[in-house]
């Protein structure tokens, strides 16, 4: 080990400095990475209305996370607090998105993982929902649209040095949309058509 009583001060200064210098370049680089703007992928999804797309719509949310992530009420709340070396991490208010999302861009952000300015999404899981079917995320957006706006905005995600220096190893937290496409090549094993369902749910919950 370095003894620290062995260095001159001049050492230390190089040291720190380089030390500060590369947490820069870190950060900076990151947020070249998180204010990347992607291309706006055409999406179009049937438009679901009336009760039972509703109903349909509430057990997919429940089933597939929304509402563990968001809350009940889909007014979103903090999901993961690792402290501010790690960082804190907000579920969106989905109420207050869907007055200024239209069907188009709330299928773009879940299945997807963009966001309407072209930006992608950090720490939301993607990676299942784009088996989502058209029909499928017709109903969750009825069901979204079914309950009334409210709360407030939630705060934008604290990333902590630790997570930045993960995020520039490319060890998390991830963008959506670096994994979309390869999560959309993998499939469940199939296990014959008379397991069909049971496999779709599989691809959307348990993956």
């Amino acid at each position: 080990m370095v003894n620290l009583k062995q260095l001159s001060v001049g050492t230390l200064l190089a040291i720190i400095v380089a030390v500060i210098g590369f947490g820069a370049y870190t950060y900076f680089s990151n947020a070249r990475t998180l204010n990347r703007r992607y291309p706006l992928d055409l999406v179009s999804v049937p438009v679901a209305t009336g009760a039972q797309a509703v109903q349909r719509g509430t057990r997919l949310a429940d089933l597939t996370g929304c509402t563990d992530c968001h809350g009940a009420d889909l007014r979103g709340k903090l999901f993961i607090d690792d402290g501010w070396l790690y960082g804190r991490y907000y579920a969106s208010n989905v109420t207050l998105k869907a007055r200024t999302y239209s069907d188009a861009e709330l299928a773009r952000v879940v299945r997807n993982g963009v966001r309407p300015d072209g930006r992608g999404v950090v720490a939301m899981p993607a990676f299942a929902f784009v088996r989502l079917t058209d029909v499928e995320m017709a109903d969750i957006i009825a069901f979204v649209r079914s309950l009334p706006a409210g709360g407030s905005d939630q705060p934008d995600h604290h990333i902590g040095p630790l997570d930045h220096w993960n995020l520039w190893r490319g060890r998390g937290p991830k963008i959506a949309i670096s994994y979309v496409a390869d999560e959309r090549a993998k499939q469940p094993a199939d296990a014959g058509p008379q397991h069909a369902a049971a496999r779709h749910l599989v691809g959307i919950v348990c993956a």
